[in-house]
């Protein structure tokens, strides 16, 4: 198996990337003066293609977050010189050059465009309130705007929206650039424009540790293999120049990434088939059975009356087909054959239809938009059993219920236009397969089906002694997990800590890439999450702090054990109405705010709880670079300079002592815990004189 590692380097300086799929190859664009443009065939080899605009389009400015969309037949770019407000460019090929066919449309910075299966454009663009959108009436004309309602509490931008399933897919980026803790978040909703609800994972990237930090700025494109999303990124260089990363992603409940990973991965996967229909070996994998075929500016270009076949077969009833085709010259029908039906397309109309071998008509579709024939479209079949989805340029236009088989073949056809044929490929699977079929980089998190043939790959940096944390269905449950089989070999299990609904087992793995699969009761429960990460030491900690605040966080010793205790004695002052100190637990990734050194507003940037003690409570918070409250309890009499914590966890189960009290002051069971980090201490408005924290 072959393997790639982020970051993929591929020029000094590669901020806000962005990529175009378009004809079977990817296009890369991203912040720069002339705003270079590289090319590849599978997402990790790349090649300098030129500028793609001229040196006088933006004088003395720098094109910001330069992104591509393709149009019939033509290239529109939405760049923000300086992030002055957007211009949009237009060109005919991925490459460019470019020339701005608008003024200065204002909006901001960090302009997105999407448009959805009726053919309705959005763009997206981020200021200092958050995400904003608007309806557009063309490429280059604007709607009013609308707030999403997507804010970071800082500064946000980087929108990017792609959909699936009906439902819409947010991701955008918070923080200083130049702050470790740049992170990508993820939103979804059912309309394009409102009603965004944060995924509760989120941040959905991040990585404040060693040199791979600063990771934002996302776009997302299909892999090669037409079945797997990859999110594309950056990263921060102690020169503060940035890199190129890519991690394979998947969308269901919520937005799940792959990652981020900057160890050895698999590459992504090709299809089973593809052809660009014009190299030297393209004419042994086609069957002519009608017309004359030419090559011509890089398509095959049929005569009048065309038919051919590919030669290999479909290998599964499921799977995804691209075609790329057009009409150079001729009226009448045209189109695809994927087994036993041929999607028809006319010259003369907006319409498609859905025929059988024999020519019958079964369906017949408006397309929702004008379609120009004499422009390249990428035609898809996405097909699984007797469903089939019909897209265009990756817009859904129709379902169809029909068989396509495995053993059928693929083709195109003309009977009367001379029709242009470029890229064709297929892949077997769907993108539940597709994703199963990844290798997950540990340290992960990784939501289960419950059933007992669930298959699971898994790619470990490091070998070593790790924690399989597994969520259960049911409450009052010590193990439903007998064992699990590892590579082919079985190991069994004992939980090494447990709750009422979590069990924490330990599996040693060997640094690559595993096969997984878990044998459990199910008559007992069923495993709804497994969390793995690397078992680090458990040692005592006891630190003594001086001078330590306003606003600051900090964490000592080793990774938190399953059953631990931290006290804190803290002698400090009040400077805020709202001050708070306490005990940070299972903390990681902990980040400032702004350029990397605004303590305050990077107080709540790092994942994991806090106890907190102010004047006049004891507070319980979930942090996910925000704050969520869990619990509260008000305390008499009020607190003005001691203050005194003990805090004893096990498992998901943490128990809040105040002063010398014997008794907890609270008590709380959280069923999606955070389960890994380091133990430390929090302020948040207070200047301390004195502390000491103690974990044991």
């Amino acid at each position: 198996m072959n393997f790639y590692c982020n970051p993929l380097k591929k020029s000094e300086d590669i901020p806000d990337p962005f990529i175009l799929r378009h004809n079977g190859r990817y296009y890369l664009y991203y912040t720069n003066p002339d705003i270079l443009c590289w090319s590849s065939s599978n997402l990790v080899d790349w090649v300098c293609e030129g500028p793609a605009i001229s040196e006088d389009t933006f004088p003395g400015l720098v094109p910001f977050a330069p992104e591509v969309v393709y149009w019939n037949g033509a290239f529109y770019m939405y760049t923000s010189p300086h992030g002055r407000g957007h211009y949009v460019l237009k060109s005919g090929s991925p490459t460019g050059p470019f020339r701005p066919v608008t003024d200065n449309i204002g909006h901001n910075i960090d302009g997105s465009v999407f448009i959805d299966d009726d053919g309705k454009w959005y763009f997206y663009w981020a200021d200092g309130s958050g995400i904003l959108g608007c309806e557009m009436k063309s490429p280059t004309a604007f709607g009013e705007p609308v707030h999403t309602g997507i804010f970071m509490d800082g500064w946000t931008e980087g929108p990017t929206v792609v959909k699936e399933n009906g439902r819409y897919y947010l991701t955008y980026t918070g923080n200083h650039y130049l702050s470790k803790g740049y992170r990508i978040n993820a939103a979804i909703s059912d309309h394009p424009l409102t009603g965004y609800v944060d995924c509760p994972e989120n941040p959905v990237v991040v990585h404040t540790k060693d040199l791979f930090v600063g990771l934002g700025h996302s776009s997302i494109v299909w892999g090669p293999d037409m079945l797997t999303r990859y999110m594309v990124y950056h990263n921060l260089n102690p020169d503060k120049t940035r890199n190129l990363n890519i991690d394979a992603m998947i969308l269901d409940e919520s937005l799940r990434v792959l990652g981020p990973a900057n160890f050895p991965q698999p590459l992504p996967q090709m299809p089973d088939f593809s052809d660009d229909m014009v190299s030297e070996e393209s004419e042994k994998k086609w069957q002519i059975l009608q017309g004359v075929g030419t090559i011509h500016d890089g398509f095959l270009v049929s005569s009048e009356a065309w038919r051919c076949l590919c030669v290999q077969l479909l290998q599964s009833p499921s799977g995804v087909i691209e075609f790329n085709l057009y009409t150079k010259e001729g009226e009448g029908n045209y189109g695809i054959e994927a087994g036993a039906c041929r999607i028809v397309l006319n010259t003369s109309s907006n319409r498609v239809q859905l025929q059988d071998s024999a020519g019958r008509l079964l369906h017949e579709h408006e397309i929702p938009y004008p379609y120009a024939h004499r422009a390249l479209h990428a035609l898809q079949i996405r097909y699984n059993r007797n469903k089939a989805g019909f897209y265009i340029d990756g817009r859904k236009i129709a379902e169809y219920d029909i068989l396509i088989r495995a053993g059928g073949q693929i083709g195109y056809f003309s009977e009367g236009p001379k029709i242009a044929m470029g890229y064709t490929a297929f892949r077997s699977g769907d993108l539940k397969t597709a994703a199963a079929a990844l290798f997950i980089p540990a340290p992960c998190t990784i939501p289960l089906s419950g059933k007992q043939d669930e298959q699971l790959r898994l790619n470990t940096p490091e070998g070593g002694e790790y924690y399989f944390a597994v969520n259960y269905s049911k409450t009052g449950i010590s193990q439903a997990i007998h064992s699990i089989i590892l590579d082919g070999n079985r190991i069994q299990l004992t939980p090494v800590a447990a709750s009422s609904d979590v069990a924490l087992y330990t599996v040693a793995l060997p640094q690559g890439l595993h096969e997984i699969s878990l044998d459990f009761d199910q008559a007992v429960s069923r495993p709804t999450m497994l969390s793995i990460q690397l078992r680090e030491k458990e040692a005592p900690v006891s630190e003594k702090i001086s001078h330590f605040g306003p606003y600051d966080k900090q964490c000592f010793g080793e990774m938190d054990p399953p059953y631990f205790e931290a006290a804190l004695d803290l002698e400090a002052a009040p400077i805020d109405e709202n001050a708070s100190a306490g005990i940070l637990l299972r903390a990681s990734q902990l980040a400032d705010g702004g350029e990397g050194d605004y303590k305050q507003l990077g107080i709540n940037f790092f994942i994991g709880y806090c106890v907190s003690i102010e004047r006049d409570r004891v507070i319980l918070t979930k942090h996910r670079y925000n704050e969520k409250l869990l619990l509260s309890k008000e305390i008499f009499p009020k607190n003005d300079g001691i203050r005194q914590l003990r805090v004893q966890v096990a498992v998901n189960d943490i128990r809040i002592y105040a002063g010398n009290s014997p008794e907890p002051l609270l008590e709380y069971h959280d069923p999606s815990p955070i389960l890994f980090g380091k133990s430390g201490v929090r302020v948040k408005g207070y200047q301390v004189t004195e502390a000491k924290f103690a974990k044991f």
